[in-house]
């Protein structure tokens, strides 16, 4: 389950993590369970997760904390480099993943999005302050089982673009996975100076692999 709610998270990081150049300070936003498996009636709100992304120039950082710890994912577009940062159950590990040059942000996760379907609507809202547009995006896995994803973006803020169809910054989603329903939603956009301390490995992490930690994350408590 952990690692469920990792690989959810993971694909609302990677879906911020390109393009920011034109903008530098920090996008608060939540990610709340509003459905689970009957096994897991009444842990919604456990899972629920608070995310930080900040943009400096060709680099960001964004911090998902939930209530085993947090995760942080640290990129540099020139690099071409991606740091994962996991503090959980007191292990602080590290993992520098090599970015690819003509990859889409999941991609470079592992999360293929070949074959996804985007349908842009008609639709307008406000979020955060800033005028966002709505897309479906279906995607198809390996099993040919289809995630349907409501989509909310601004194409105000930084662009990341989804397969040259979509430029903007997502505000709001919800998406189902596994019996999991979560929505993520953008709550405040700062425009600040972002810290370069940010972009570099704290003291006191181990570096991992990542299958080392995805490992970790079955060893973990399951509760």
């Amino acid at each position: 389950m952990l690692k469920k709610l990792f690989t959810l998270a993971i694909i609302v990081c990677a879906t911020l993590i390109a393009n920011a150049q034109k903008f530098e300070g920090k996008i608060d936003a939540s990610i709340t369970v509003i459905k689970a498996p009957a096994e897991m009636a009444g842990m919604e709100a456990m899972m629920g997760q608070t995310i930080t992304s900040s943009f400096k120039g060709h680099r960001s950082h964004t911090l998902m904390r939930n209530m085993m710890g947090t995760t942080a994912v640290i990129t540099d577009s020139i690099k071409k480099e991606m740091i994962i940062l996991n503090d959980m159950m007191g292990q602080k590990t590290a993992v520098v993943q090599p970015m690819e040059t003509n990859a889409t942000p999941t991609e470079n996760m592992g999360l293929e999005l070949n074959g996804a379907k985007i349908k842009k609507v008609n639709e307008r809202k406000n979020i955060a302050g800033y005028d966002c547009k709505k897309a479906i995006v279906d995607v198809t896995d390996e099993t040919g089982a289809v995630t349907s994803v409501e989509l909310w973006y601004c194409e105000q803020i930084a662009p990341v673009e989804m397969k040259g169809e979509i430029k903007g910054t997502p505000m709001e989603f919800t998406m189902t996975i596994e019996g999991i329903t979560m929505k993520y939603e953008v709550t405040a956009v700062t425009k600040e100076t972002v810290a370069e301390s940010l972009f570099t490995i704290p003291a006191g992490y181990t570096l991992q692999t990542m299958d080392q930690m995805y490992q970790n994350f079955e060893n973990l408590p399951k509760e």
